[in-house]
C-alpha cells in the first residue's frame, strides 16, 4: 500500500498502445496520460517519442491546454513510419522506443512534471491453428504476424515480501531463464 500526497500537479502514469499497421510498415501509437492535478490549473501535455538506440526523435505530440479536475486523462495519438518492431527472444531484436511526457504550465512555459517509459511496437495474437478445430491446444501465438513457438515457464514470487529482493537477484533469475532458452513467463 502506498499513500502519496502531492501539493503539485504530476503525470501519474503513461500507458502506451503501440500497434503495427499496414503490414508492419507503419505503427499507430496511442498514449493515455493520466494526471493528478490538485491545483486544477490548465496544462499542456506534450510527448516526445525517441528511438534510444539511434538517439533520434521519431514524433512529437502536444495536446491543447486542458483543465483537469483533481484527476484527468489525455489521449495523444500519432503514427510512426517504418517502425522497428519488438520481437521475442530468438526471433529478432527486441527494439524499444521511449516516450517522454511533460506537463507544462501554459502561462509560464515551465515544465511541472516529466514521466518517461519504454515500450515496444508489436502485435500479439492468439489464432486458431489452421485445420485443427477449436480445442484449447490447437491455438498458435503470433507476434507481428509471425508464428512463435513459446518456450515458457511459470513465474512464482522469488520472495514473499515485495521489495525485499534486490534488482540484481531479479536480473540473475531472468538471465537463468534466458540461458534455458525461455521466451515467456506465465
Amino acid at each position: 500500500v502506498e499513500l502519496i500526497s502531492v501539493p503539485y500537479s504530476r503525470v501519474r502514469t503513461v500507458l502506451v498502445d503501440a500497434q503495427p499497421t499496414n503490414r508492419n510498415r507503419r505503427a499507430l501509437l496511442k498514449l493515455r496520460v493520466r494526471v493528478d492535478n490538485p491545483s486544477k490549473k490548465p496544462f499542456y501535455v506534450q510527448a516526445t517519442i525517441t528511438d534510444p538506440k539511434e538517439r533520434s526523435r521519431v514524433a512529437s505530440l502536444r495536446a491543447s491546454p486542458t483543465r483537469f479536475e483533481t484527476k484527468g486523462e489525455v489521449l495523444l495519438e500519432t503514427e510512426v513510419d517504418t517502425p522497428k518492431l519488438w520481437w521475442p527472444r530468438g526471433y529478432g531484436e527486441p527494439s524499444l522506443y521511449q516516450a517522454a511526457v511533460t506537463l507544462v504550465d501554459p502561462q509560464t512555459g515551465r515544465t511541472v512534471d516529466r514521466f518517461t517509459t519504454d515500450f515496444g511496437i508489436r502485435s500479439v495474437k492468439m489464432l486458431p491453428n489452421p485445420g485443427n478445430g477449436q480445442k484449447k491446444e490447437d491455438w498458435v501465438l503470433t507476434v507481428n504476424g509471425r508464428r512463435v513457438f513459446i518456450k515458457g515457464m511459470n513465474w512464482l514470487p522469488a520472495e514473499q515480501f515485495f521489495g525485499r529482493l534486490k534488482d540484481e537477484t531479479y536480473q540473475n533469475l531472468i538471465k537463468r531463464a534466458a540461458d534455458m532458452d525461455c521466451n515467456m513467463f506465465r
